[in-house]
């Protein structure tokens, strides 16, 4: 089995510093001073092809899906065959109702294939993508501890995936702190302002003027 390379990126953090004695640094900053974040990533689909969880699925998938292709080609011939002798116009008129009847039968089961088999086959290959994917997540961060990588990137996914990401580097707290008073201000600041879509006679109304 070919060996999934991961690309490794350095890039370098250095930690804003100020004068000494002026002013106190919180422990817990996120920044790392001298050091350096280790990001990696692996492609999912060459995964998917080289693992041995999924090489003996896939090879019985690939033949299952070559017999319904098959089958499938079969019943589009047929169904072709057909209709072109019912375009002949030396048939008899019973001769062209079974042409007819043979013609509809074929791609009934053509339908009747997309709906079973070839359905469930594609069900089957989405339920291993995910199992693989799932497995992939479990192992990320033991890997990624494993060998001092922070973040991890899963690529051959509609817009890639993270698979691991460090603690120190979590900021939902503060940013969900950030939006907050960023929306708590704006809305505040919008209230008692006159509403565009109501009309001047349903608009709140201001406070009266002293006499």
């Amino acid at each position: 089995m070919n060996k999934l390379i991961l690309g490794l990126a350095l890039v370098g953090l250095m930690a804003s510093c100020g004068g000494e004695g002026k002013g106190d640094k919180k422990e817990d900053s996120k920044e790392t001073s001298d050091a350096s974040l280790k990001i990696a990533y692996y492609d999912i689909g060459i995964m998917f092809n080289e693992l041995d969880f999924t090489q003996e699925a896939n090879k019985q998938m690939q033949t299952e899906l070559l017999a319904l292709e098959q089958e499938y080609q079969k019943l589009q011939q047929r169904a072709q065959t057909s209709y072109q002798r019912m375009q002949n116009p030396n048939l008899s008129v019973d001769q062209q109702l079974a042409a007819d009847r043979s013609m509809q039968n074929a791609q009934k089961k053509m339908v009747e294939m997309q709906q079973g088999p070839l359905y469930e086959l594609e069900m089957k290959q989405a339920q291993l993508q995910n199992e693989l994917t799932g497995y992939l997540l479990k192992y990320s961060e033991e890997y990624a501890k494993a060998n001092g990588i922070h973040m991890m990137y899963a690529t051959g996914l509609p817009g890639g995936q993270i698979s691991y990401i460090d603690k120190s580097f979590d900021i939902t707290e503060e940013f969900t702190k950030y939006v907050n008073d960023k929306l708590n201000a704006e809305i505040q600041s919008m209230q008692g302002m006159p509403n565009p879509n109501m009309m001047p006679e349903d608009q709140p109304a201001g406070p009266v003027p002293a006499q």
